[in-house]
């Protein structure tokens, strides 16, 4: 009996497994056993498309970043929205993605953070990147609205990137503890209040 052709594996859509397994499990969690299962690949097919364990997770980080904080990001810088409207609907999209039932609960990049403090340098180093590029978009978003008076002249525009950055990390954690939509958005309200318009 003549064998078929093994199946054809898509690297982006085994990315994306791999991407859901780490997601849910975390690095330390999961076993090259589950990342074969989940991505359809054989081990050795793994290793020469994607490299090592560290290297899948990071590959895997950086589309889940590209996937779903990029598009929000662009999204805010380039708002022709009030400030305020404009960082309500950041934080709202960031809301959206935590209740998509569709994938896991939480955000990929807070658990990356948060196992870090397990001692696993590589993820404090991937945390920390994207973490930075988070907060360097924000910045530029309150220094270009300083500057175009859309905020308060007296505005400090990287106290609010730390603000808000901050509060961008809370929503995914106030997601796994289970709070209702209508808490999520008077959350969102109240951090809204530290912004001054013009």
């Amino acid at each position: 009996m003549v064998r078929g052709r093994p199946r054809k594996i898509e690297p982006d859509a085994a990315l994306k497994s791999a991407m859901i397994v780490f997601w849910q499990k975390g690095f330390d969690g999961t076993s090259m056993a589950d990342l074969v299962k989940a991505t359809g690949m054989a081990k050795p097919g793994l290793y020469a498309t994607f490299g090592d364990k560290q290297e899948i997770y990071s590959k895997a980080l950086e589309q889940y970043v590209k996937d779903r904080g990029f598009p929000i990001a662009r999204k805010l810088m380039a708002s022709e929205k009030s400030t305020r409207d404009a960082v309500r609907d950041f934080l709202q999209d960031i809301a959206i993605n935590m209740f998509d039932q569709s994938t896991p609960n939480g955000c990929f990049l807070v658990n990356t953070i948060v196992e870090s403090e397990a001692g696993y340098f590589h993820l404090e180093v991937l945390g920390r990147k994207y973490n930075d590029k988070r907060r360097e978009i924000l910045s530029h978003f309150f220094q270009n609205a300083k500057t175009a008076g859309k905020i308060s002249a007296t505005s400090d525009p990287e106290a609010l990137a730390e603000f808000y950055m901050a509060q961008a990390l809370t929503i995914p954690v106030l997601d796994k503890a289970g709070i209702s939509q209508k808490s999520m958005d008077r959350f969102i309200e109240t951090a809204l209040m530290v912004l001054r318009d013009e």
